[in-house]
């Protein structure tokens, strides 16, 4: 239930505010780590418990996106408002009726029980007793005015005390509920924007808290913008929606828990009881009940983990602040979790595992879907728009990428001008690094453009003698022929591009980020791009850690910690990628022969396999001694699978003239020498 917004309840109407509610926002940290998150919701803590909610509230709105603000607060994605369906939330598998009917059985059952254990009672006493009917007559008549007395002195407190009590006591389900209910109403309205006050989990902790009988349990919230555009009579959207939401936050995260909703009655007919007041025709608050169900459904279907946790930490008693970190914490442990299954998903140890499924679904499992849906909405039409606009990014040429690339790295420098570049000269930081740093980011686009527009080694007419004359054919991966889209001779080592649609000499990959191939002529700006981009990254990072370390600020500024980490993690993928590459250049290797050499030794296996096969039967073995024993997927990830290809390559590369001289052929192209530029003739 909520207080202010929307007095709901579960199944009670009011919430209170437990003081120092932000004092444990950051878990973890160092005890003597001075916290700015810390510092400032202490603050935030302080004007609350003043009362002075609007200074609160201008502390938090003033730490969004700047360092050591609260992240994912009030950045909920929404979905676009209009009217839908009830056949549309059935789509999205949300039954309205239920949804919308809490029914408290629960408590219902209990207050039943407790009516039916009265009468046996008063009839065995009655017995027991002796009791005249006299005496039962003024006895019963007691218990008529105590309970009249509750009823209008207290609203019912004293009865929903002890109704609330055995419930959360006796039926641990109940406790659950209200937990689950509670956190759906703190996490809904976090996320679109409304800051959270407070919370109780019981009618008797709110009786202990506020001391009084008529405060039950619920969440609070600072709430006074929409109380004065109430008075005033005139509600935005934008506080309507933050209001349905967090108005049908508890029923609809029992509804996706249970299948159906107990508490929170009363929290529907505030909303009805607001959309009428608002003069909205039934058509118009059905349409805003609607698109809350279906917005909140998928807010807290998105934010299941942190949802869990923050039940998890309430029904701890834990405060606000400590609650609002669960959610960062979940949000930072989900992202960490997807970077890992795309990265890392493919390895066989997560076969079968939830990590090789994420990276399933991210690699293709997602792009699946997404056609068969939109072949099930629009038809064939529909796909067939789908698969041109995937030709168009991925099978021609095209600068998109490109634009992405040059975003990042814009964002990624400006970020870091704004957030870090005010904490230069520091202890540890010179102030040269403000220009250094600039000029870095300049070399870098300047390799960018060098290899994305540098000719990577076309293959035509009039140069193709030159090439066919630089790289002989090893007749084992490389043979004599025509390319059969440009009708020309093929060089050893060059391949048609599909996506250029040209041959290209020592071809090694076509780079999408470059929106060119990678070749002859503009390897050495590649692997320049490559080499030039870790240092910067590895430059970013350790500029960052000495700012950090020279304010003592590590676990305290998020802008700088997340792009320390950034920095580090994009460093080491670049490393990764760099050393791939400078092994191929110093073995005189493509990524294109690597993948033929791969295939020749996968044939020269079979073929080996299929002699053993056939000698072995020709010897009268049976099928069964030929078997291998199947082998651990963790001794097969750290053993040395293509080594032996690796050697077969090694020995038979005829383009592998050592380090050196592999490396100055980078360098210094075969085709631009004097000494290969003569005609060629096919009878040579």
């Amino acid at each position: 239930m909520i207080v202010g917004l929307a007095q709901c309840s579960h199944p009670q109407k009011y919430i209170v505010f437990p003081r120092g509610c932000y004092r444990c926002i950051v878990v973890g940290s160092s005890e003597t780590a001075l916290s700015r998150r810390r510092q400032a919701l202490e603050q935030v803590d302080s004007e609350l418990s003043s009362g002075n909610e609007r200074a609160a509230l201008s502390l938090v709105k003033d730490l969004q996106g700047k360092a050591g603000g609260l992240r994912c607060f009030g950045a909920a994605r929404q979905v676009p408002q209009r009217l839908y369906t009830l056949d549309e939330l059935k789509l999205n598998g949300i039954n309205a009726a239920s949804l919308l009917s809490p029914t408290d059985a629960t408590l219902g059952s209990i207050e039943r029980n407790l009516q039916i254990a009265g009468v046996s009672g008063g009839v065995v006493a009655w017995r027991a007793l002796d009791l005249s009917s006299q005496q039962l007559f003024y006895i019963s008549l007691g218990l008529l005015f105590l309970w009249t007395l509750d009823l209008v002195s207290f609203n019912g407190g004293i009865g929903s005390l002890v109704l609330d009590t055995i419930g959360h006591t006796f039926s641990q389900r109940y406790h659950n509920r209200v937990v689950q209910h509670e956190a759906g109403h703190f996490l809904v309205a976090y996320l679109v924007g409304i800051l959270p006050r407070g919370y109780t989990l019981s009618s008797l902790e709110a009786l202990q808290k506020e001391g009084s009988l008529n405060i039950q349990a619920g969440s609070a919230f600072v709430d006074f913008e929409f109380l004065e555009e109430v008075n005033a009579g005139k509600v935005s959207a934008t506080m309507l929606n933050r209001f349905s939401c967090i108005a049908l936050a508890g029923v609809a995260t029992e509804y996706l828990l249970y299948g159906y909703a107990e508490g929170g009655l009363d929290d529907i007919s505030k909303l009805d009881g607001l959309v009428k007041s608002l003069g909205f025709t039934q058509k118009k608050a059905d349409s805003q009940v609607r698109w809350s169900v279906l917005n909140t459904i998928l807010l807290l279907r998105r934010h299941e983990v942190a949802r869990s946790k923050l039940a998890e930490a309430m029904s701890k008693g834990e405060s606000v602040g400590s609650c609002v970190q669960w959610v960062l914490v979940c949000h930072g442990m989900v992202t960490l979790t997807v970077v890992v299954s795309f990265l890392c998903g493919h390895s066989p140890i997560f076969k079968g595992t939830p990590i090789g499924w994420i990276h399933y679904f991210l690699t293709f499992g997602a792009w699946d879907y997404l056609l068969r849906f939109v072949e099930f909405v629009f038809g064939s039409k529909g796909t067939d728009a789908v698969l041109s606009v995937e030709g168009f990014c991925c099978d021609r040429p095209n600068p998109l990428l490109q634009i992405i690339y040059l975003v990042i790295l814009g964002s990624t420098y400006f970020i870091t001008v704004k957030s870090s570049f005010v904490y230069i000269p520091g202890y540890y930081i010179g102030e040269v690094h403000k220009y250094m740093s600039f000029g870095a980011v300049m070399i870098g686009v300047l390799l960018f453009l060098l290899t994305s527009f540098c000719d990577p080694g076309t293959v035509n007419a009039k140069n193709v003698s030159q090439y066919v004359s630089a790289y002989p054919y090893d007749d084992i991966i490389y043979s004599e022929k025509e390319c059969p889209t440009c009708k020309i001779p093929k060089p050893a080592r060059s391949k048609h591009c599909s996506i250029c649609n040209r041959c290209v000499a020592r071809f090694d990959h076509h780079c999408g980020w470059m929106n060119n191939c990678i070749g002859e002529k503009n390897t050495k700006y590649f692997m320049a791009f490559l080499l030039w981009h870790f240092l910067l990254c590895l430059y970013g990072a350790v500029a960052i850690g000495f700012i950090l370390a020279g304010r003592w600020l590590v676990g305290t500024y998020n802008t700088q910690i997340l792009l320390l980490v950034f920095f580090a993690l994009i460093s080491l993928l670049l490393a990764g990628f760099f050393a791939y590459h400078l092994n191929l250049c110093l073995t005189n290797t493509t990524t294109n022969e690597k993948f033929k050499w791969r295939e020749y030794t996968s044939l020269q296996k079979k073929i080996s396999e299929a002699k053993a096969s056939a000698a072995a039967l020709k010897a009268g073995m049976s099928n069964t001694e030929l078997e291998r024993p199947a082998m651990s997927k963790w001794r097969g990830l750290w053993r040395r699978s293509e080594a032996k290809a690796e050697s077969i390559v090694a020995k038979r590369n005829m383009y592998d003239k050592g380090n050196f001289r592999n490396i100055s052929e980078i360098v210094f192209p075969l085709s631009s020498r004097q000494a290969f530029l003569k005609p060629y003739h096919k009878s040579e």
